[in-house]
């Protein structure tokens, strides 16, 4: 497979939400694009499949070529249970063998939205 990638910007003008979601759905992770990923950025999820919102640890640190992290709990357990969804240029390891096999891989999908995803 090659590696590819899309201009959201040039599909979805203005769009305003993320869904990071493994290729078999049973991991989702909304996200408005306007929270900005600071390293350690503290993101207050709502995962589609939970009630209450909470907070995790991602990484988005200057220099990093990989980053940034998105995960569905603190980057540094997520890697070993498999709860990373979002990395940047195509870095592997363990942060990708404990979650892309087993599901099907992984997509990032956009939209404009009037809806408060985390609320």
């Amino acid at each position: 497979m090659l590696p590819w990638s899309v201009d959201f910007e040039s599909k979805v003008a203005g769009y305003n939400e993320f869904l990071f979601a493994t290729g078999d759905c049973t991991k989702q992770l909304p996200m408005r694009s306007s929270e900005k990923l600071m390293d350690p950025h503290q993101a207050y999820l709502s995962l589609l499949d939970n009630v209450s919102p909470y907070s995790a640890v991602w990484l988005n640190r200057a220099n990093q070529v990989e980053d940034p992290w998105v995960s569905i709990i603190d980057h540094g357990p997520a890697i070993g249970a498999g709860k990373i969804l979002y990395g940047e240029n195509g870095y592997g390891g363990a942060h990708a063998a404990n979650i892309l096999p087993s599901s099907a891989g992984a997509d990032v999908y956009v939209r404009v939205s009037t809806a408060c995803i985390s609320c």
